[in-house]
């Protein structure tokens, strides 16, 4: 995956942006990869995250990333996901096909459904 990004800031800006847009239009059966949750001590603009993104997007395809925050009990977190696809089948195959620096966070299958969940929860 070739990426060029002229400010890394703007990367978790556009990501956060693009996933709440991905929320509200894919079905919530849809099935994504939860690759990574980033423990935040401040705001968005933390470096930690914005270092993990530029990471992934040299593994993955950038527009197949999608981050939201969540804020528990004073923690806020950034949960990391990669790709939607409508079957289960499908997102297996996408996990066995992860480049193993991926594949060692050890990501796991969730659906919109309870993603959706999760961020009605922390708001």
């Amino acid at each position: 995956a070739i990426s060029i990004f002229i400010n890394t800031a703007h990367l978790v800006d556009d990501r956060l942006e693009a996933t709440k847009i991905w929320l509200a239009q894919m079905p919530t059966t849809t099935i994504t990869l939860q690759v990574k949750t980033l423990l935040s001590k401040n705001s968005l603009k933390d470096e930690a995250l914005i270092n993990e993104m530029n990471q992934l997007a040299e593994l993955l395809e950038i527009d197949n990333i999608y981050l939201y925050r969540k804020i528990e009990q004073e923690t806020q977190s950034a949960v990391i996901f990669y790709g939607a696809f409508s079957t289960r089948k499908d997102a297996i195959s996408a996990l066995k096909n992860l480049p193993e620096q991926v594949k060692n966070y050890r990501p796991y299958l969730r659906t919109l459904a309870g993603i959706n969940k999760d961020i009605e929860h922390s708001q």
